[in-house]
């Protein structure tokens, strides 16, 4: 199945969705998110400064067209993604594009709501701080009233809480005390990472597993090594962003993305959940690879949660929750995602060899 049709298949699920649908389906997500309340007001004055942003009414099919596109063009930028692209367009996936025939005129323009909702979030989390400590006092709250954990796999709440521990005493901090530690992420970041790799590894997802070990090699907060780019944690230049600088910064942005896009396909919901990864704010890092990481820990902050909270939604309404998994296309990306991993572990040990002092 070729890159292209798959992009027009999308596409082609947007025909017909108007302003009012994307805008009714985006504020169905932020209600979910409990940022706006059931009387229609947003929970709080930083969020509601800019409620335009957030939640504009002016989405139209065209709009939501091009930003398909956007993202595709973003992706292909990435090498390794490229390469699983270029062999999977030679395989059928015959359980993904049943779904798609079947479901994807309901899925994807969901779906695309919900990357617009956390595109906009996202970026407003990334511009002020203090939005980031709205959601996560919403968030915390919402965990403990509404059960979050009641019913869900053992990884979630491992995922969630490994992820808001860095928020909190990292990130906030950061931006409290102006200061980053340089070994921030040395530790945390690799244990993360393993936490995936164990889940890939029990259920037999064995390429994927693997491929993650390049990663957890060669994280960031370590000495500095100007021949990789490698280097202890610090500032973005503008101080919006805490930043890692693991060997070869881009590079391993992209074997991150590919890897952990392949990761979360096995999740029956992945069409929702994989757009974490897709969403310019996150996948547009070719310009400042080294800010790639808190970005997409923002990104990944709001889809635990939507996923949690929208799964206790659709368990109250009696809504059945989709199944897109594919497994002929998670094993196939594991596979190409380890020869990604040789290729980066290669092209570091290159770096080295050449730049020998």
């Amino acid at each position: 199945m070729s890159t292209r049709r798959i992009v027009d298949q999308i596409k082609s699920c947007l025909d017909g969705v108007s302003e009012k649908n994307m805008h009714d389906q985006m504020l169905r997500h932020y209600k979910v998110l409990h940022l706006i309340g059931e009387d229609g007001k947003w929970t709080t004055s930083e969020l509601q400064a800019i409620s335009n942003v957030l939640l504009p009414g002016n989405i139209t099919e065209d709009t939501s067209k091009n930003f398909v596109d956007k993202m595709v063009a973003i992706a292909l930028q990435n090498a390794y993604l490229v390469d699983f692209f270029k062999i999977a367009e030679k395989e059928t996936f015959t359980k993904l594009s049943k779904k798609m025939e079947a479901e994807g005129r309901v899925i994807i323009p969901n779906v695309i709501a919900w990357a617009f909702v956390l595109e906009r979030l996202t970026k407003a989390m990334y511009d002020n701080p203090t939005i980031i400590r709205n959601c996560v006092a919403i968030f915390q709250s919402l965990r403990h009233s509404k059960d979050l954990f009641k019913g869900t796999p053992i990884f979630y709440k491992i995922k969630l809480l490994s992820i808001e521990r860095p928020i909190t005493n990292n990130y906030l901090k950061n931006f409290e005390t102006g200061i980053v530690n340089p070994s921030d992420g040395k530790w945390t970041l690799p244990l993360n990472i393993l936490e995936a790799t164990i889940t890939d590894y029990l259920a037999g997802r064995k390429d994927n597993a693997r491929a993650s070990l390049a990663l957890i090699a060669n994280g960031p907060g370590k000495k500095r090594d100007p021949r990789t780019g490698a280097g202890p944690s610090d500032w973005s230049p503008d101080k919006k962003a805490p930043c890692r600088s693991s060997p070869l910064p881009t590079e391993w942005a992209d074997l991150y993305q590919t890897w952990n896009m392949a990761f979360v396909t096995h999740f029956p919901a992945f069409p929702q959940i994989i757009a974490k990864l897709f969403i310019p704010i996150v996948a547009d890092y070719q310009d400042k690879p080294k800010e790639y990481l808190y970005i997409r820990v923002l990104a990944l902050y709001l889809t635990l949660y939507h996923f949690g909270l929208d799964k206790i939604e659709r368990n109250k309404n009696n809504q059945p929750e989709i199944d897109w998994y594919d497994e002929k296309l998670t094993r196939l990306w594991g596979k190409i995602n380890l020869e990604s991993a040789k290729k980066y572990k290669k092209e570091v040990s290159k770096q080295k060899r050449q730049n020998a002092a």
